[in-house]
């Protein structure tokens, strides 16, 4: 069992993954510490926070933000968007 996880983490694949996972997640942590800090923004500025973070995955993974995006955008529209909270952005 050792032998084969030594095997999946000495290859380039798993670090190139390791690497873009590390890219994606970044900017969505500066996200979520804007959201957690004990000012909290106004629903624009989360807008604002998470549009600019997914166009920085974009711009970092071009080939793969795809699932990122894909994932973010899943949560958003089934957990935090809100008519209400859309319309106070315009």
């Amino acid at each position: 069992m050792v032998e084969q996880v030594f095997d999946i983490i000495l290859t380039y694949g798993f670090w190139n993954k390791v690497d873009e996972v590390l890219k994606g997640m970044g900017p969505l942590a500066h996200v979520l510490k804007i959201v957690d800090q004990d000012k909290k923004p106004t629903m624009a500025v989360i807008y604002e926070t998470l549009d600019r973070a997914k166009e920085f995955i974009k711009d970092k993974l071009p080939h793969s933000y795809k699932k990122f995006w894909d994932c973010i955008d899943a949560r958003w529209d089934n957990t935090l968007y809100n008519d209400l909270h859309a319309t106070g952005n315009k």
